[in-house]
């Protein structure tokens, strides 16, 4: 579904992300009339492998689950994306469509630039590609963490040490809360979502986490925690 193209708001969406921010004012009125702007209904496909397009998405409000279908059609989520990340950047590069599936957990605001515009961006801008690199250095990195999730044969472990990524360095606090519902959460951490719950519990019967909600955890005992994945 098109929304109304506000380029106030598009510049907003512009700002949030770390391969545009860093650009002067002038160059980001430059690349504003290249976007364009869609709302998704939680729920929603926003892309999947066989959509014929390759634009770069921009997220502006809500967020997504990333995931590929194994073989017998069970979801192997991938990432979950929040407002300011984007979706298809490498696609860029190499030069072919989406190969996710990607669907709005929650309604959703994007904004997009064609391949082609970006391209041309890319070359004006030379910036802008450091930038992407970095951000796909960074989803590397974050790949590698959760190779460490479903590698590690204690589940426990697995969860202990999700649940400690989620910890804010900026903002000192023990209380984390889960981006996504449990089902998500035990698919991304490749359990099921019994087991999920019983190590979530067996974690408050030892008084090192206090389930405040469905999505709130506060962390009784960060140290604590923190051995049990050294």
């Amino acid at each position: 579904m098109k929304c109304n193209h506000d380029l106030s708001t598009d510049k907003n969406c512009l700002l949030q992300v770390p391969i545009f921010n860093h650009l002067e004012n002038k160059y980001l009125e430059e690349i504003l009339p290249l976007l364009n702007s869609k709302k998704f209904k939680k729920g929603d496909e926003v892309v999947n492998p066989f959509d014929n397009t390759s634009d770069l998405y921009i997220l502006r409000s809500g967020y997504v689950k990333v995931f590929k279908l194994s073989e017998n059609g069970k979801e192997q989520i991938l990432r979950f994306l929040t407002p300011g990340k984007v979706l298809g950047e490498l696609n860029i590069f190499t030069n072919t469509n989406h190969d996710v599936y990607v669907v709005a957990l929650e309604d959703l605001e994007v904004c997009m630039i064609s391949r082609k515009d970006f391209e041309k961006v890319i070359s004006k801008y030379p910036s802008i590609s450091l930038e992407i690199i970095k951000e796909l250095s960074n989803r590397l990195n974050d790949a590698e963490e959760k190779l460490t999730y479903v590698s590690t044969s204690n589940v426990k472990v697995r969860v202990v040490k999700y649940l400690l990524t989620l910890l804010n360095p900026i903002i000192k606090t023990d209380k984390v809360v889960i981006p996504m519902k449990k089902k998500d959460l035990s698919s991304y951490l490749s359990i099921s979502p019994e087991t999920l719950s019983r190590n979530l519990k067996q974690l408050e019967d030892e008084k090192l986490i206090k389930q405040i909600n469905n999505r709130t955890i506060k962390l009784l005992n960060i140290n604590e925690l923190e051995s049990l994945v050294e």
